[in-house]
């Protein structure tokens, strides 16, 4: 009898300790879901802001590789939205949480829980390619400041249109044709950089609507 005791005890400590972790499981496979759903409306903003800076990336290259007095204006219309930035950062409150516990464990449907590691190894990855694009939009702008005036420009950063529509003629520092040449050299690997980010984010975004999927399917959410 006392055997059997110990035996059901074991039993339904088995039970209750597995009642909880399909509990756990759930609430942060809810949490998970809301972090990368949110993540994906970041994504959006995110990838279309870089592939935006891209297009004026290479509007500049030709620009400035025809530099002159007459196309100054739209030289500088096309340079300003290149002081600007768009970085993604991910929402990782959740899936830090469950690192530092070890329960990923917690996930019994390895589709899941590969989809959930793939995703943040992606994030990650695309955090790398940034920190290159950072190092680089460095580089560039020690070199622009060379070339362009900043003096002439600075009420114009937050709305570049009137450049288009003026009367005056801006200039730049320098038309120092081994200047331009540099410069041109530092935004060609700016719109490469760019580029390959903007790449990494969409990869980013299309995994995260896969494991968004996976997650909802496996449980019930919405």
């Amino acid at each position: 009898m006392l055997f059997l005791a110990v035996f059901l005890g074991f039993v339904a400590e088995n039970i209750r300790e597995n009642i909880s972790e399909r509990h756990r499981e759930k609430e942060f496979a809810k949490s998970l879901f809301h972090d990368i759903k949110t993540d994906t409306a970041n994504l959006n903003f995110e990838i279309l802001g870089n592939l935006s800076l891209q297009t004026n990336y290479d509007s500049l290259l030709q620009l400035v590789k025809n530099a002159s007095p007459a196309n100054v204006n739209k030289i500088y219309y096309y340079f300003i939205p290149t002081t600007y930035y768009y970085a993604f950062t991910s929402t990782e409150t959740t899936i830090k949480q469950l690192e530092n516990a070890g329960e990923m464990r917690l996930f019994r449907d390895m589709a899941v829980s590969d989809s959930i590691t793939s995703y943040y190894e992606l994030v990650h990855a695309a955090a790398d390619q940034h920190a290159t694009w950072t190092r680089y939009f460095d580089i560039y702008h020690q070199e622009e400041y060379h070339v362009f005036s900043w003096s002439q420009i600075d009420t114009l950063f937050l709305d570049p249109e009137p450049l288009l529509s003026m009367k005056k003629n801006l200039s730049l520092i320098t038309y120092d044709k081994k200047t331009l040449e540099i410069l041109f050299s530092k935004i060609y690997t700016m719109s490469m950089i760019t580029r390959k980010y903007a790449h990494d984010l969409q990869m980013v975004y299309t995994k995260a609507v896969s494991t968004l999927n996976y997650i909802s399917e496996v449980y019930k959410l919405k």
